[in-house]
């Protein structure tokens, strides 16, 4: 099993300055980024020695476990507040627009039958999917950073020094975030609040975007960040910015069916007093059928 400091020489060796290297050997070009295959080694390493990830016994020495680590920090109030006032306005919107489109599509002498039979089911499915969307935003914790031997270890030197000498707690916390070994696709920030190491802002590999950031509301550390939506509670990043989206379309859709069935409703001549096309359709239905006599 390699050590800390032989991995990150390996790691240093596979992704190291690809760029100061000549650009010219004889006639041949070297090309200004490194190929496929060589990018793809640090990743082949990883996978093939075993248990690299595991250095529970930090970057010098004696043995910290999982278990010893202090509690994650606590939510704050707004995180459980926030979270009620969504479940309640969502469920309070869903109900009044299915309510309100079903009784206002029910009535056979209505005009379009054809239309008003989707409004309903539409209103429904619309509702569905904003409840499962939101539940999953409130309750999903998508891209939470846990706490697990590949993202706590290894542990830096400074942290360990403070866990075991019990100076760690909110008099003595760093004031900011440990970076990690230049080139590293896992250790990018070391989050002193929650003890877990953070993806780095742009992958070394792939050159793709993935802002990490801890949360002060929800109190943990997330990565593919966007902001933390106040309506929810919640930070909306890459894993729930898809049902996100859907929840606002959705309530845009609601409203848009509600509104469809509130126009042929309204249509028919039943926003007035006066008897309109469905009152009188009704009336006449009646009297043919020998019930009274219209006038």
């Amino acid at each position: 099993r390699l050590t800390a400091e032989e991995m990150s020489s390996a790691l240093e060796l596979c992704t190291g300055s690809w760029d100061a290297r000549p650009k010219a050997v004889g006639e041949r070009m070297i090309p200004d980024s490194p190929p496929l295959w060589w990018r793809l080694v640090p990743s082949a390493i990883a996978w093939l020695i075993p248990g690299q990830g595991d250095y529970s016994q930090g970057l010098s020495g004696e043995k910290i476990e999982l278990k010893d680590l202090p509690a994650l920090p606590p939510r704050g109030t707004l995180y459980w507040s926030q979270a009620v006032t969504a479940l309640t306005v969502i469920g309070v919107l869903c109900a009044a627009l299915v309510a309100g489109t079903c009784s206002l599509s029910t009535g056979e002498a209505l005009p379009l039958p054809q239309v008003r039979s989707y409004l309903a089911p539409l209103v429904k499915l619309w509702a569905g999917i904003a409840i499962i969307c939101t539940a999953y935003i409130i309750f999903g914790g998508a891209s939470e950073v846990p706490r697990s031997v590949k993202t706590c270890y290894p542990i830096p030197d400074e942290v360990k020094r403070a866990l075991q000498s019990g100076t760690l707690d909110e008099s003595t916390l760093f004031t900011r975030n440990i970076p990690g070994p230049e080139g590293s696709r896992t250790c990018g920030s070391y989050c002193v609040r929650c003890l877990v190491w953070r993806p780095p802002t742009r992958d070394p590999v792939t050159h793709a975007l993935c802002k990490s950031h801890h949360c002060s509301i929800c109190q943990r550390c997330v990565t593919g960040f966007d902001h933390h939506c106040d309506f929810f509670g919640r930070c909306i990043v890459s894993g729930n910015m898809v049902c996100f989206g859907l929840t606002i379309s959705m309530l845009w859709a609601g409203l848009l069916t509600a509104g469809a069935a509130f126009f042929i409703w309204a249509g028919a001549g039943q926003g007035d007093g006066a008897p309109g096309a469905y009152t009188r359709v009704a009336l006449e239905s009646k009297a043919a059928q020998g019930s009274f006599l219209v006038t």
